[in-house]
């Protein structure tokens, strides 16, 4: 329980953590992407529903990230049914 708590207190202040990615103590994904910078944060009440907002994110394509970080919150829903319809498409 002690390492859950570490890591909500790690993550609650995100201008900490981009500050350990800068110096290279953040995932091999990142180390290999720096310099890091912080274009978007959330707050979440437990630490797995940030992990599993992180993976969710990690999968979209960039224009609905970009359209996240630029706060188009309304565009969300269209890029990922465009997204859906390409992928049936590809199947089929």
């Amino acid at each position: 329980m002690r390492r859950r708590h570490d890591l909500r207190r790690q993550h609650a202040r995100p201008q900490r953590r981009v500050a350990q990615h800068r110096r290279g103590e953040g995932a091999f994904y990142t180390r290999r992407r720096l310099p890091v910078r912080l274009v978007y944060s959330q707050e979440f009440e437990r630490i797995d529903e940030a992990y599993a907002m992180e993976k969710r994110v990690q999968g979209w394509s960039r224009a609905k990230r970009r359209a996240l970080v630029e706060g188009r919150m309304s565009e969300l829903p269209r890029l990922s049914a465009r997204r859906r319809r390409r992928e049936t498409r590809s199947a089929g």
